[in-house]
């Protein structure tokens, strides 16, 4: 049986865009089932539903750099690809930008890296720019201005932890992740730029916070789309676009299947005409 599987995947060529659109979706549909799999899927998987409103509020424009220093499966990537395309009147200039000058990404992890670049590769992004590093392990005084983005999205891990050397690239000095990776974001964003991350939602509000709150100007959280709605209810808008997606992916296979069946009883009943069975 899996011999056969295998042999008809083979057969499959996905030359046309329509095809490699389909294909883009079950590679997406797996990435979820992943990060739902287990306890840190979010380093896989950020609702799309979540990363499409981060990105129409960003507005990204072609010709603007695009990055996420902590990319995972490069969701906010792909779906900035698919926001700037989606009006499809590209210029050959435009196209060739898309490819080669605008999207940038991050990613410490092996597995999750490699799923990047194939999602990427997936949605029409022939050679993505993702490098496989620690993106804190980069000293902020060696960023310069040649290095920063116009617009930056991302969903930087929580509770994590770094080491002592790590920290010391950082003027506020902490262990988490999360504060150390927007550190990381201000100092990548140029300015006038534009940035959209998600943050723990305690962030501002935690009194365990304020050495490292006091640090960042108005004027420099104002760059970034802060703040999101109430978590309870941002939890529950979520929760309802998954449930109506997965609902939505169900009636297209079951619709599938019909398709399949009908097709096959056609075939079946052509067969018994022509060979006098009926």
């Amino acid at each position: 049986m899996f011999e056969q599987a295998f042999k008809n995947i083979d057969e499959l060529r996905f030359r046309s865009q329509t095809e490699k659109h389909e294909l883009s979706h079950l590679y997406e549909a797996k990435i979820r089932n992943m990060g739902n799999a287990g306890r840190n899927g979010g380093e896989y998987y950020t609702p799309r539903p979540l990363i499409r409103a981060m990105v129409k509020v960003v507005h990204p424009r072609i010709g603007e750099r695009i990055y996420d220093g902590a990319c995972g499966s490069a969701g906010f990537l792909c779906e900035s690809f698919d926001f700037l395309t989606a009006r499809g009147d590209l210029t050959t200039k435009d196209a060739r930008t898309l490819q080669q000058r605008t999207f940038y990404g991050k990613e410490k992890k092996s597995l999750a890296y490699v799923i990047a670049i194939i999602n990427m590769i997936l949605h029409g992004i022939e050679a993505p720019n993702i490098i496989h590093t620690n993106t804190l392990a980069e000293n902020l005084a060696d960023i310069q201005n040649k290095d920063r983005m116009d617009v930056i999205l991302a969903n930087p891990p929580f509770g994590g932890k770094e080491r002592k050397e790590v920290q010391q690239n950082f003027p506020i000095r902490t262990g988490e992740t999360a504060f150390l990776f927007l550190q990381h974001f201000i100092k990548m964003l140029k300015t006038g730029g534009r940035g959209g991350v998600v943050i723990k939602n305690t962030f501002l509000s935690n009194t365990d916070n304020a050495s490292v709150i006091q640090h960042f100007t108005g004027e420099t959280l104002a760059r970034f789309k802060l703040p999101l709605p109430p978590l309870t209810e941002l939890r529950q808008a979520v929760a309802k676009f998954e449930k109506l997606q997965a609902e939505a992916q169900s009636l297209e296979s079951i619709y599938q299947q019909k398709l399949t069946a009908l097709d096959d009883l056609k075939k079946s009943l052509l067969h018994q005409a022509f060979s006098g069975e009926l």
